[in-house]
């Protein structure tokens, strides 16, 4: 079945919305290493299948007729009827605003990812805010940041703020595909909250040196995977800790291509969005 059936008739909760977006980011995340851009990204076109209705189930990515596949994001508007991608409504607004006049080039390097966040609404909510016509709906010609609706307070902080910055208009200010789906993934630890993590961060840049900084950051960040990595294989064999079949082979994935040093990198991101006065942990762990 598609995603948007799915979605339709099973409303996961946020731990499976998680383990779903995930599985969307990763599939972005491979086509992003091969310069490929989709360019029709749409719930109708992402199939699902499981086998227990309690569980998240496999995401796939699906019908790439619309794909670019030149070895490059870009594309040279030669004529006012190059073909832009098949879905118009989720069209990333530098594609929907761009000017058709023969001389201007269209970059669909984020575009995916964009489409992506409008996505994960419809996984965490089951509406999708672009797809209504305005004033009900937004348009990604003509909408604004502050219009994104508020995603529900069940939904981690970290999460909702990624997926903010993910629909960012300007391409430059969205994070990178493999951010997203790494501090994504980051989510599903059960043992300690992202938050804690970050909170240690906060306090590494009081360190008495750039370098004495980093040293220790690499170290916070690796104990977080060093624990995340065990929490993974005790799940098969403490009850408590059981995985879904699809957060698991999420989290291998993650694994088996993760760097720490990146991971530093895309920590220091999230930490830039955390709010200036936080007394309370929202990051909290979905159990």
């Amino acid at each position: 079945m598609t995603l948007r059936e799915y979605l339709l008739l099973y409303k996961p909760d946020p731990l499976a919305g998680v383990v779903l977006y995930g599985q969307l980011l990763e599939s972005l995340l491979y086509l992003s290493k091969c310069r490929v851009a989709h360019r029709d990204l749409k719930s109708n076109n992402i199939l699902v299948s499981f086998d227990n209705e309690q569980e998240p189930p496999h995401l796939v990515l699906c019908d790439f007729g619309s794909c670019l596949s030149v070895g490059s994001f870009t594309v040279r508007c030669t004529s006012e009827n190059v073909d832009l991608g098949g879905n118009v409504a989720l069209r990333a607004p530098e594609i929907a605003c761009a000017k058709l006049d023969g001389n201007s080039v269209l970059n669909y390097e984020k575009a995916d990812l964009w489409a992506s966040g409008t996505i994960a609404y419809e996984i965490f909510t089951t509406i999708n805010p672009f797809y209504a016509l305005p004033p009900v709906g937004l348009s990604s010609e003509t909408y604004r940041e502050e219009e994104l609706p508020e995603l529900g307070t069940e939904i981690p902080w970290h999460v909702r703020m990624l997926v903010r910055r993910v629909l960012a208009r300007d391409p430059c200010e969205r994070p990178s595909v493999a951010c997203v789906a790494n501090l994504l993934v980051l989510t599903l630890f059960r043992a300690e909250s992202i938050w804690n993590c970050l909170q240690k961060l906060q306090l590494l840049r009081h360190a008495s040196s750039l370098r004495l900084m980093l040293s220790q950051a690499q170290c916070t960040v690796a104990d977080l995977v060093n624990l995340f990595a065990v929490e993974t294989i005790l799940s098969r064999h403490v009850n408590r800790l059981k995985l879904s079949g699809a957060e698991c082979q999420l989290r291998q994935t993650f694994f088996s291509r993760l760097e720490v040093s990146s991971l530093v990198e895309e920590a220091t991101f999230l930490l830039n969005l955390m709010p200036l006065r936080q007394s309370v942990v929202v990051g909290h762990s979905m159990t």
